[in-house]
């Protein structure tokens, strides 16, 4: 449809102004002629402390820091937007060990610590009650901020970035970012903060500006745009006294379609008509089931420059006769017989190769895709698909690597949620020179002299994909200079400081922006972030970007915090602390992922050598990653190195006072690690480290065995791991990392140890547990490569002990089984124990670990913890916990309606002493719990009972209290009493969708203006009891970016019907309005809140009356549309509409012996 008669086709799909990143700026396109930007766009903020501000401002900040109970000299104001740009706190929040904190979850209304994402929500919402209790000193209205959290270290690290928007419209790259640690808010600052002096109703139109724009671009024309222009408040950097240095410019923000790769932003004043800002956004960076991969180039260097053949194919979905499923980590599939296929794509990567289409099968045995020839196009000699590309190999096993190595360090949060969907990666795109992120997708372009082809680059996919990862953390956007990080992930992953090796085919070295790489760095990428390889020698500097009119690129720029990173990395943890190389990369690597999460400006370049004082900067965000205590002014375990890689190139801050500080019992000592090979797994086990409360353990494949990056694959409170989902005959390395009391504290690495996993030994069970006096069983099962016959031996079981073997030596044909015992167990104390079974053939010799767990009584009772006895409000996926008995085994859980246990609801097991229970536990009930232990030598005793309630959910009535139904309709027999008016009215009932029974009424959402609405029978509210109005919806209407172009509103009057007062949003107890309405299309709704789910599914929207108890109302349902595109099926439906009071039980006891449970009765005879 046509907005204007001047304007081209809108796609209805509204997508967000996300700038694509590439690998290098290409040709300019023929309209980088039309490219303006105005003055002040990537204006820096004005850091200064307060004795550098003037008297009267000083004193009035100083005060306000003192009403805070602030140290000034941990202060930062952005003296351009007059905001606290750094804030340096130690104020507990929630409940946590930090200094000074001694909250409890019941000082905060939580019967105990909420689960999972909980804790991240509760921050927020003591964060914005700290703000509003403080924002005459503040300045920040918490009204004005729309959340993104990031919970990781099991709820001790809390990141927050709060975007700004006013009435509803965004301020772009206004957000302010606080890092809670250990329950203390540690920093807090806001960036492009700043007071608004202009109007947000638009003076232009949409269609207005969109002319406005396709004037400015004649004789260029568009294709359309991919959606809605959207309005946002444009910040402009001017020279003016705290508070007046930032120009704010209402501007319709649009993304046009101009048929090339090139991604164009433009933004018109939205009064003026003025195009404000016109700009290429791709922010251009510098450019394997199993088969043939480039490990991490195709320069010829082996053995990592060269194909190598047998790579494992990641996660990759394959079909076969019975249905499909999904390969492990190794490429592994199981017990599947007969054809299979793949088309290389999984649950986290989809490739897509402009070269063809890609489906490649095998009838028996392995799924081998093969090597290729020759670059871009070329395919494996009997390859049957065209897409069977170096590209498409190499990409979906790089890409799932990198993503499993992401996962395992954000395993929470926005990141996570990202990095567990399909990313697609479109191979071979037919251009040169080249690689972009688009905002969606990873795309490589072929080779073409001077230029390799960038789908054949390992640090090229990584550098890409890093953005995508920064494009989707905590903060929510790509952090700026946003090149940086993307470098960083690259260089993480391979451990390799040349960014996109091999990039440069003719052997160029990178330029270096005017500091090329040396000839000994043999750097054919694009970038070296490690300033020894560039031709200077020197640390590059805030003072360099300032001086160096070739560094005005967000690539240069990025070089200054990727240095820092990878300085600290390989410089500075090895000199203060001694660390060897795996434990630095190690904790590096923890910190790059934690720190760069809640990014927002790295750096700035106006504060002179401290160019790292702002709260969302990477330095301070570093800090906060580290900090152990939920205080950064008393340091953190690593500073002095942080301080010094940031430092080193100004981007660093002098305060708080540097100094080391926490960790004081962090482990000293590495595990002595032993690794063994299985059949598709390594078994890893270790001797207890002092100080150690966990665990990590890091896996590396690859060419260069622990000199890959690694990926985190598991944490444990043992000293006994299995990494499994491994492929047979492939080379693994590890390290074991202890871990003090906090993820910050960590022990030196074990060494490297390499283990091939192969078939030969395998055993069902690996670990068995005996009462004392019974023996162990194992079956060993024998396979090729051995021959037989295989001489089977054991070491390792505990004195007074013996092994033997059913069968041995095992004689063919193979594969055997044998049955290892272990017999005359009666004295052998209690403990684990781990033994190696051993098989020989004289050629083959395979090892293979087996755990041993000896009892020798049954446990005792466990004394309960939480919930406590007799507690209330308990939330409904609460966390039970125990402390642990002597000689432990698995716990049982059981939660019943009744102390007796006659009517158990929930049940788990765990070998833990903490867990929960699925599904969760209903609301507004009592219920009672209990524990007890097993182990092999019998059940334990029952801990004592406890009682809890649970929380009462929106709706419920309390205990104590019980339901009446003041009115209710469900429109089966249709709408008596009610009545339906406005414009473009469609009220009517419905069997499309229907919560219960057959019918629902509807409203559809059309292509034009509507304002339809419907109206209630009058209605008498009771004077007394809980009263609520209770109704299912579906709806399915046209969103837009945080807000809505369609929607609904809910309605009451009290008068009869003459005049109505819209319900808000405090009294909205399940379903809150999804935001404002946008005013630009003639919606009736214009600038109010409203529903627009697009789609939601039946949801129960329970709201509070109790405002209008005791009086007669009617309820107005209202649903508004625009004038432009709606969705195809767009509709409010409305079904089972009730209202409920809350009254006291008046009914002192019933027994309708419906459950035959009698036991709290008793019989006599007279």
């Amino acid at each position: 449809m046509r907005r204007t008669q001047s304007w081209l086709a809108i796609a209805a799909l509204l997508l967000t102004a996300v700038p694509a990143f590439a690998f290098v700026r290409p040709e300019a396109s023929p309209l980088a002629s039309r490219e303006v930007r105005p003055a002040g766009f990537e204006a820096d903020p004005e850091l200064r402390l307060l004795a550098e501000l003037e008297a009267t401002e000083a004193a009035q900040r100083g005060a306000d820091l003192a009403q805070l109970g602030l140290e000034p000299a941990y202060a930062r104001l952005d003296a351009r937007g007059g905001s606290w740009a750094t804030l340096l706190l130690a104020r507990p929040l929630i409940p946590g060990t930090g200094v000074g904190n001694d909250l409890t979850w019941d000082d905060l209304g939580f019967v105990a610590a909420p689960a999972g994402d909980g804790v991240g929500q509760a921050a927020w919402n003591e964060f914005t009650r700290f703000l509003g209790q403080h924002r005459r000193e503040l300045g920040f209205d918490p009204a004005e901020l729309v959340p993104s959290l990031g919970v990781t270290d099991g709820g001790a690290l809390v990141q927050i970035h709060a975007g700004r928007q006013i009435r509803g419209v965004p301020v772009r790259g206004a957000a302010l970012s606080a890092t809670v640690n250990h329950g203390n808010l540690i920093l807090l600052g806001a960036e492009r903060w700043g007071k608004i002096g202009v109007s947000t109703v638009p003076t232009l139109s949409e269609s207005d500006a969109a002319a406005a724009l396709e004037a400015h671009l004649a004789p260029f024309e568009m294709a359309g745009w991919q959606a809605k222009p959207t309005l946002e408040l444009l910040p402009l950097g001017v020279d003016g006294k705290p508070g007046h240095g930032w120009n704010h410019r209402l501007v319709w923000t649009m993304r046009p379609d101009l048929g090339t790769l090139n991604s164009f932003e433009a933004a018109v004043d939205a009064h003026s008509g003025e195009v404000l800002l016109f700009q290429d956004t791709n922010h251009y960076a510098t450019r394997n089931i199993k088969g043939g991969v480039y490990p991490a180039s195709y320069d010829g260097q082996a053995p990592d420059g060269v194909e190598v053949p047998g790579y494992p194919m990641p996660f990759a979905t394959f079909t076969h006769s019975s249905g499909s499923g999904v390969t492990d980590s190794g490429g592994n599939l199981f017990n599947i017989s007969g054809n299979i296929t793949t088309q290389l794509q999984g649950p986290f990567v989809r490739i897509q190769d402009n070269c063809g289409a890609i489906s490649e099968s095998s009838g028996s045995g392995d799924l081998d895709l093969g090597v290729s020839p020759d670059p871009d196009c070329d395919t494996p000699p009997g390859s049957s698909s065209a897409g069977n590309t170096h590209s498409a190999r190499t990409g979906f096993y790089e890409l799932n690597r990198i993503a499993e190595m992401a996962r395992g360090q954000s395993p929470s949060g926005p990141a996570n949620t990202w990095l567990n969907a399909q990313l697609t990666s479109n191979m071979n795109i037919n251009q040169t020179c080249n690689a972009f992120w688009n905002g969606s997708t990873v795309n490589f372009y072929r080779e073409g002299n001077p230029c390799g082809n960038t789908g054949q680059l390992a640090g090229v996919f990584d550098h890409e994909w890093g953005h995508g990862l920064d494009d989707n953390g905590t903060n929510g956007s790509i952090s700026a200079p946003g090149e940086g990080i993307a470098d960083l992930y690259a260089a993480f992953r391979l451990n390799e400081s040349c960014v996109g090796r091999g990039f440069f085919i003719d052997g160029s070295l990178c330029g270096g922006y005017g500091d090329p790489c040396t000839p000994a760095s043999g750097c054919t990428g694009i970038r070296d972030i490690d300033w020894a390889h560039r031709t200077s020698g020197q640390p590059h500097t805030v003072a360099w970007v300032n001086a160096n009119s070739n560094c005005g690129s967000v690539h240069c720029r990025g070089a200054l915090y990727a240095e820092s990173a990878w300085d600290l990395a390989k410089r500075d943890l090895p000199t203060f602390y001694g660390m060897d190389d795996n434990t630095a990369m190690a904790l590096a690597t923890r910190l790059v992922f934690k720190g760069a999460d809640n990014v927002g400006t790295w750096f700035v370049l106006t504060n002179g050598t401290q160019g790292g004082c702002a709260a969302t900067g990477g330095y301070l965000q570093f800090l906060g990653a580290d900090d152990d205590n939920g205080n950064l002014a008393d340091g953190t375990p690593h500073m002095q190195a942080i301080y010094a890689a940031f430092n080193r190139h100004e981007i660093a801050c002098a305060t708080p006072t540097v100094q080391d500080g926490g960790c004081a019992s962090a482990p000293t000592q590495a595990p002595n690690v032993t690794v063994s090979g299985n059949d598709t797994a390594a078994d890893l086990s270790w001797s207890a480290v002092p100080n150690a409360a966990s665990y990590q353990i890091h896996r590396a494949d690859g060419e260069f065995q622990c000199g890959f990056g690694k990926t985190l694959v598991g944490t444990t409170a043992g000293t006994f791991f299995q990494d499994t989902g491994l492929q047979n005959g492939r080379e693994y390395s590890y390290i074991v990392t202890p871990v003090g009391s906090s993820p910050a504290c960590m022990g030196p690495a074990s060494s490297c140890d390499t283990v091939v996993p192969a078939a030969g030994l395998s055993a069902s069970p690996s670990s068995v547990e005996i009462c004392a006096g019974t023996s162990a069983l194992y079956t060993v099962t024998v396979t090729p490569p051995f021959a037989p016959p295989v001489t089977m031996s054991l070491t390792g079981n505990p004195a007074p002990s013996n092994a033997s073997f059913s069968l041995n030596p095992v004689t063919g044909p193979l594969p055997q089984n044998t049955v290892l015992t272990i017999g005359n167990t009666a004295g052998v104390s209690p403990g684990d124990y781990l033994m190696t079974a051993n098989g020989n053939d004289g050629v083959t010799n395979f090892d293979l670990a087996l755990q041993l767990r000896v009892f020798n009584a049954a446990p005792g009772a466990p004394a309960l913890v939480a919930p406590a006895n007799g507690a209330t409000s308990v939330p409904l996926d609460v966390t039970f916990s125990w402390n642990p008995v002597a000689q432990d085994g698995d716990y049982e859980l059981e939660v019943a309606t009744d102390a007796a246990f006659t009517n158990i609801i929930r049940t788990a097991t765990t070998s833990g002493t903490s867990t929960s229970v699925t599904p969760d536990l209903p609301s507004n009930v009592l219920l009672y719990w209990r524990v007890r232990s097993s182990n092999a030598c019998g059940d334990g005793a029952y801990s004592a009972v406890y009682s809890f309630a649970t929380v009462a959910l929106p709706g419920d009535c309390g205990i104590g209290t019980v339901p009446s139904e003041v009115y209710f309709t469900d429109f089966e027999a249709g709408a008596p009493g009610w009545t339906s008016s406005g414009t473009g009215n469609t009220w009517a009932q419905s069997s499309v969708q229907a919560h219960s029974g057959t019918f629902s009424w509807r409203a559809q959402g059309p292509a034009t203006v509507s304002d339809q609405r419907l109206l209630s029978p009058a209605i008498v509210l009771p004077a007394s009891g809980d009263l609520s109005l209770q109704f299912w919806n579906y709806q399915e209407m046209e969103d837009s970016s945080g807000g809505c172009f369609d929607g609904a509103i809910l309605e009451v009057s009290t008068d009869g019907g003459t005049s109505f007062t819209q319900v808000l949003d405090a009294d909205l107890l399940t379903d809150p309005y999804n935001g404002l309405v946008s005013g630009s299309f003639q919606n009736p709704l214009g600038g109010l809140n409203a529903w627009c789910g697009d789609p939601q599914p039946f949801l129960n929207s329970v709201v509070d009356i109790n405002a209008w108890a005791g009086q007669t109302v009617h309820f107005r349902f209202r649903f508004g549309s625009d004038s432009s595109v709606g969705r195809p099926n767009g509709a409010w439906f409305l079904d089972d509409v009730e209202v409920q009071v809350c009254a006291p039980d008046t009914m002192p006891f019933l027994d309708g012996f419906e459950s035959g449970n009698t036991s709290q009765w008793s019989a006599t005879q007279n």
